[in-house]
């Protein structure tokens, strides 16, 4: 069974060095990411975190337990959490094609293949 998740979040990241510490989380959520089988994207406005994940269940709990303890993370609020049939999004790290949606500012995370 899959699952997916997503999430609204105060960022607690330094606004000077907000970007470099993005990146940073980016690359080392692909590599955990690819290890769970969990996909999505994040979006990061400044100063706040929008992030939808999706994979097997037990891999998104693991993610959520570990979000909320996050302390670059503050007032975690979960928007919308369900099982689903199949994920959304794909290797490319974007909505599959013909799917609406517009990030201003966005990075994939995982690396599931479609």
């Amino acid at each position: 069974m899959f699952a997916s998740w997503l999430y609204v979040s105060i960022s607690r990241l330094d606004p000077e060095a907000a970007t470099e510490d993005v990146e940073r989380i980016v690359a080392v959520s692909n590599i955990r990411n690819r290890a769970l089988d969990v996909t999505g994207a994040l979006l990061f406005t400044g100063d706040r975190f929008v992030q939808l994940i999706e994979g097997p269940s037990n891999s998104i709990t693991e993610l959520q337990r570990s979000i909320f303890r996050d302390a670059r993370h503050h007032e975690v609020t979960t928007i919308r959490s369900d099982d689903i049939e199949e994920c959304e999004f794909w290797a490319g790290h974007s909505p599959m094609p013909g799917r609406r949606g517009s990030f201003r500012r966005s990075w994939g995370t995982g690396s599931r293949n479609r």
